[in-house]
């Protein structure tokens, strides 16, 4: 996916084994256009494998960001402080929200996932399971969001085996 403003991407795998993935946080009074896009946070880390540092972090409208390389895995976020946090192998997922606040969905999607690898399915079943409406956390919300305006527009899959060989594969859907 590509940002249509600034040309970031919000997920992206780079040859050398360096892979990102970046999350908006919500902020009630919006983007603040004089920052950077977060986009940018993916293209520099799979082309040059730089970080964000700091300070550095602030540049940036609210974000939650997963670096892996191969030193390990990070969790970078910037609200309501900049954090860094190195993740230990197992299942993690991404919000619109601060990594510790409780976030229903992502809880639910985790345990799918956790079910989709126990059962031992293919591809299909996963891509079922990210388009299923019935899916609902907590509170119940749906985990695939069907909606004209704000809703899931795709779902990704990026496999990689433990010889590093990989297939990124992606469903679009459109407002309807």
């Amino acid at each position: 996916g590509r940002d249509l403003q600034a040309g970031g991407g919000w997920l992206g795998i780079s040859e050398a084994g360096r892979l990102a993935v970046v999350t908006n946080i919500r902020d009630p009074d919006g983007p603040d256009p004089e920052k950077r896009s977060r986009g940018a946070l993916v293209g520099e880390w799979l082309i040059d494998g730089i970080m964000p540092e700091g300070d550095g972090l602030a540049h940036y409208n609210p974000f939650n960001l997963l670096l892996h390389g191969p030193d390990g895995t990070l969790l970078l976020s910037n609200r309501p402080e900049p954090q860094r946090t190195p993740l230990s192998p197992g299942i993690h997922g991404l919000s619109n929200g601060h990594p510790a606040e409780p976030w229903p969905r992502r809880t639910a999607a985790e345990r799918a996932l956790a079910d989709w690898i126990a059962a031992g399915e293919g591809e299909d079943a996963l891509f079922a399971m990210l388009r299923d409406e019935q899916l609902r956390d907590d509170m119940g919300a749906p985990i695939f969001i069907n909606a004209p305006v704000y809703g899931t527009r795709c779902s990704t899959l990026v496999l990689v085996d433990g010889a590093g060989h990989g297939r990124i594969i992606e469903r679009s859907f459109d407002a309807g």
